[in-house]
């Protein structure tokens, strides 16, 4: 489920959201970055044991990515901001 699409820099674009695919028993963080002709050029999931989500994700200055979103895992275990660099 994607929460957040934005086009990137290089005229593709980046999409952030939640799965509960790829081996997860709860949700976790889904972020996925297309080319400019739609083909997938990496994905990620990131998360703990328990549901965590993107709500938004931005491209930075250095051509990394900023991801904002919710975690049960991290924190006091309630619907705590998850913030997230990726490097470029």
């Amino acid at each position: 489920m994607a929460y957040s699409v934005q086009q990137t820099s290089d005229g593709g674009y980046i999409i952030a959201g939640k799965t509960r695919s790829y081996g997860s028993d709860n949700w976790d963080v889904y972020v996925l970055k297309l080319d400019k002709n739609g083909n997938r050029e990496w994905w990620k999931t990131l998360g703990g044991s328990m549901w965590d989500e993107a709500r938004s994700v931005q491209q930075t200055n250095d051509g990394g990515y900023v991801i904002a979103g919710v975690t049960w895992s991290y924190g006091s275990g309630y619907s705590d901001v998850y913030l997230i660099k990726l490097s470029p």
